[in-house]
């Protein structure tokens, strides 16, 4: 039996799954207003707590952090990577040290380094510790380009009014790292969730698909392990997250009122909340899951 049919004929079950998971990130989610106002440092998802107490979630600047950070989330350990990412941004963007480039987060600061990129490796190295620092440095140039050509230096210009989910794919599909099926979903569900990107279909988000939510889903759903190294896959990834889709769509036929997300409203400076199963917070749950 083929990965999507055995997905496709236990979707009844993953139905339920897809329930029991969004009820799981919506706890989680519950938080995130208080996060984001830096009331609580606990919290299941580091890449939310702000840099700083005060941070404007809504600023070209925090557009700015959250696109080069999510851009450079890979195979980290998470608490640890986003703790250096927020103590980079205040060495960096806030205080006065000589020690360290100011604005390293501007992408007209980042392109000084266009011909040194060994030094621009060096000093996220130093102050961010990712997995590779030669290539962050290479993902920071490609992106800090893309930005200054397409979008005056601001990723919110990637979306100046609301837009579709496959639409916002397009656009970041022309930034190095950011277009793929994990990274790019876990960049617009941020960047959403936010204010920072107009999105108008949110339930389109897709799950951020990484080997755990693959072996998840075949675990879960088939009631088997995934073959040796289909999870790899580009086309696995791609399937997994439009099934999770569509079984979010059917979870969303007899989901209960109680099941909400938050989202920032930058126009309207208030938090909102959505009443539906999105795609996107489901792999929290998955992710959870190994914890």
């Amino acid at each position: 039996m083929s990965s999507i049919n055995c997905f496709f004929q236990n979707k009844g079950k993953a139905v339920n799954i897809a329930i029991d998971l969004a009820k799981v990130a919506a706890k989680i989610f519950d938080r995130l207003p208080k996060v984001v106002l830096g009331d609580t440092q606990i919290f299941d998802l580091p890449e939310y707590i702000p840099p700083t107490h005060g941070f404007d979630i809504c600023s070209k600047e925090a557009a700015l952090y959250y696109t080069f950070s999510v851009a450079i989330d890979y195979q980290t350990r998470a608490n640890f990577f986003w703790k250096r990412l927020r103590e980079a941004y205040v060495r960096t963007m806030i205080r006065e040290d000589p020690k360290v480039p100011k604005g390293l987060f501007y992408p007209e600061v980042i392109l000084n380094y266009e011909n040194r990129p060994e030094e621009l490796a060096d000093i996220i190295k130093r102050l961010i510790r990712p997995r590779s620092h030669m290539n962050a440095a290479k993902i920071w140039l490609d992106i800090a380009s893309s930005l200054q050509s397409y979008y005056n230096s601001d990723p919110r210009n990637i979306t100046p009014v609301k837009r579709k989910v496959n639409e916002v794919f397009f656009e970041i599909k022309k930034f190095r790292e950011l277009g793929g099926i994990k990274i790019g979903s876990l960049y617009i569900r941020i960047m959403w969730s936010l204010g920072l990107f107009k999105i108008s279909d949110p339930e389109n988000i897709p799950v951020a698909v990484d080997r755990h939510v693959c072996r998840f889903t075949y675990l879960e759903v088939c009631g088997s392990q995934p073959r040796e190294g289909i999870c790899d896959r580009n086309n696995t990834k791609v399937n997994i997250a439009k099934f999770w889709t569509e079984v979010s769509r059917e979870a969303e036929k007899i989901n209960e009122p109680w099941l909400k997300f938050p989202y920032y409203d930058c126009e309207e400076r208030k938090w909102k909340y959505t009443n539906g199963v999105i795609p996107g917070y489901l792999d929290e749950g998955m992710w959870s899951s190994k914890k």
